[in-house]
């Protein structure tokens, strides 16, 4: 079949598959993220964990928006 993709990374399983051919990117490519839940539904405390531990991690680094 025909197919590309952009991908952040490529395994090594990939890099020795001489069947592919694989560019970088330059400049990088950047994109924007985000977090989407459901207003009208309840926040486990899982997500609710998963929601601030990305919250700290991204005001660390002086992310904007968080």
């Amino acid at each position: 079949g025909y197919g590309a993709l952009l991908q952040k990374t490529v395994s090594m399983r990939y890099q020795e598959d001489h069947s592919l051919r694989i560019i970088d990117v330059e400049p990088p490519l950047y994109s924007t993220v985000f977090m989407v839940y459901r207003k009208d539904s309840p926040v486990t405390a899982a997500m609710r964990a998963f929601i601030e531990t990305t919250k700290g991690y991204l005001k660390e680094r002086d992310y904007a928006h968080v």
